[in-house]
């Protein structure tokens, strides 16, 4: 198991306002992690980082569910928090918390797993080379942070 409570560690965002989730009953909070390159050490320190994660997850999200009639206002990050995964993988994983719409979870609990995907495939570079840090061995229930 994953070790979420970094004492220390500064937080990038906070949790999503009550006001906020009660606004949006259609939707849920998921999370995915991102791999070394965007370990949380350097996107807590580094305000560009933290705001390139928030512009394109919503845009790899909306374009992997426009089939499905989502657009990227449909997807907002609500947080970047921190993973203790130093002993599995030997740094502290970024965790993106994200507002998704209901009906797309589990089929983007199966996307994130396979890179053939519509989630990985993005028709800009910028977003596919960005949805490749994903790290898809992690589970997307939100368990809070």
């Amino acid at each position: 198991m994953y070790d979420t409570n970094l004492s220390g560690a500064p937080a990038v965002d906070t949790p999503p306002s009550k006001s906020l989730s009660e606004r949006q009953t259609d939707t849920v909070l998921v999370q995915f992690g991102l791999l070394e390159g965007y370990h949380y050490p350097r996107v807590s320190s580094t305000p560009r980082i933290a705001s390139e994660i928030s512009r394109l997850t919503p845009k790899a999200l909306g374009y992997a569910y426009s089939p499905n009639g989502h657009a990227e206002g449909d997807f907002k990050v609500e947080g970047l928090n921190p993973l203790d995964t130093q002993s599995s993988l030997g740094y502290i994983t970024t965790l993106v918390t994200v507002r998704v719409p209901k009906d797309v979870v589990e089929k983007l609990r199966g996307d994130i797993k396979n890179s053939g995907s519509r989630f990985y495939n993005h028709p800009e570079k910028e977003v596919r080379d960005f949805t490749a840090q994903v790290n898809g061995g992690i589970d997307i229930t939100y368990r809070g942070s």
